[in-house]
């Protein structure tokens, strides 16, 4: 399931697959199907009360919401907008969507990594998540394949959540907002459908997508197992086959620690947390042959939200609710993600009073950490294939956490890996080793 994540909107598709989203109080084995969830951080009423009891936070998610802000976030950050007048401009200057995008530049260098690669649509990233809005005039030209379903009674792969729509552009948008990899070929997998997720579906999908022949996958979601339970351990036993499969054939799996704010590292105090469990570990995100990726804030700093842990290899910068939001209970706009949005969704009442066009929403959580690692992934391997080179996805790993930007905080590496994923530094180090014969066709 997509992890725990406390989610800002309140969306009818987070059921049994646990992605990133905030859990409620209901029981873990409360569910009979689906164990999957999203990785996005789910804001809803159950999360605010959390913070105002610090009540225990169980596992579960119930069935999906329909996509609404809580209404005291959304009435926190329509006053603060109030009050900042600048940030509504009823003219829609080319700048301003790209004004909101802090995340996108601090991965590319302000844009300078365009200047090395924008990769193109020979590499793709199969999206294991809701499927995308295949007609958004920022993804549409990057959609190399009509990808495939494996939600039972849905064929197509049409997003209707947004969660796979949001995850792709981050990695592919162009256009009012610019992305990590703008020309990259992307393919949806579709694993959501207007209820839950299988763990099955999820690992049919990354075989298939292998199969298929796409370069990277992306996994912006996660459930947790215990690997002492006899069913249990056999999912968690079929997720690593599929991903060792996957590796086999030389492709990058990218996936997203969680948004519970654990620590993945010991397997007990894990599980006293989630409750219900001998022992408890984080899947896909967490496994071996998985990059692990994290959440950062404006600051450089892991999100208090982010799963961490030795498990974690590095981050990306995915947003949280402002500097002020622990000491105040502020919320600041500028602190969340702007990304893309299926344009037949209800548009937020946050996009409409900052005069966004419908199909664009603000989002924080780590499944928006995750792809901006995998189209870091796919430019690298774009480069290298232009050169008729074939990158390993060890390979590729190495470059990612060698190429990272520091923490603010060196001690932050202990929670969110290596460092923050740089595009600029990474294919710099690549161009630089294939001129110098060190990595060979």
């Amino acid at each position: 399931m997509p992890h725990n994540q406390r989610y800002f909107y309140q969306k009818p598709f987070l059921s049994t697959i646990v992605v990133c989203l905030l859990a409620t109080s209901f029981p873990y084995k409360s569910f009979a199907s689906g164990d999957v969830i999203p990785s996005t951080l789910d804001i809803h009423s159950s999360y605010l009360n959390k913070i105002d009891s610090n009540q225990k936070q169980n596992v579960a998610i119930p069935v999906a919401r329909s996509l609404q802000l809580d209404s005291r976030i959304e009435k926190n950050i329509l006053n603060s907008l109030k009050k900042n007048p600048g940030h509504n401009l009823g003219e829609q200057l080319p700048e301003y969507y790209t004004d909101w995008g802090w995340n996108v530049r601090d991965v590319t260098s302000d844009l300078k990594s365009h200047r090395q690669s924008k990769g193109s649509t020979l590499t793709t990233i199969a999206i294991i998540d809701s499927g995308i809005d295949d007609n958004h005039p920022a993804l549409s030209q990057n959609i190399v394949s009509d990808g495939r379903s494996f939600v039972p009674g849905e064929e197509g792969t049409r997003d209707q959540t947004g969660h796979g729509t949001m995850v792709a552009g981050l990695i592919a948008a162009k256009g009012k907002i610019s992305s990590i990899a703008p020309s990259i070929g992307i393919v949806p997998y579709k694993v959501f459908g207007k209820a839950a997720s299988e763990s099955e579906w999820v690992i049919k999908a990354i075989k298939q997508a292998t199969k298929d022949g796409v370069d990277v996958i992306n996994l912006s979601l996660g459930t947790y197992k215990d690997p002492t339970n006899k069913e249990d351990n056999k999912v968690i036993k079929a997720y690593e086959k599929a991903i060792k499969y996957a590796h086999k054939k030389g492709v990058v799996v990218v996936a997203s620690s969680g948004t519970d704010g654990y620590s993945m590292d010991n397997q007990k105090d894990l599980a006293k947390k989630i409750g219900n469990m001998k022992r408890a570990m984080h899947l896909p995100g967490g496994l071996k042959n998985t990059i692990t990726v994290g959440a950062t804030n404006r600051l450089l700093q892991p999100t208090e939200y982010s799963n961490h842990g030795k498990k974690v290899d590095l981050s990306a910068p995915a947003g949280d609710y402002g500097p002020d939001w622990s000491t105040s209970g502020i919320a600041d706009i500028k602190s969340f993600v702007l990304t893309t949005y299926p344009t037949y969704l209800p548009q937020s009442p946050i996009s409409q009073a900052l005069d966004l066009d419908q199909g664009y929403e603000f989002m924080i959580g780590t499944s928006l950490a995750s792809p901006q690692v995998a189209a870091v992934a796919a430019l690298l391997i774009d480069v290298a294939k232009s050169k008729g080179i074939n990158l390993s996805p060890d390979t590729v790993e190495h470059l990612l956490k060698k190429s990272t930007t520091p923490f603010l905080y060196p001690d932050d590496k202990r929670k969110g890996g290596t460092g923050i994923v740089n595009a600029t530094n990474a294919l710099h180090i690549l161009r630089n080793l294939i001129e110098n014969g060190s990595v060979r066709k």
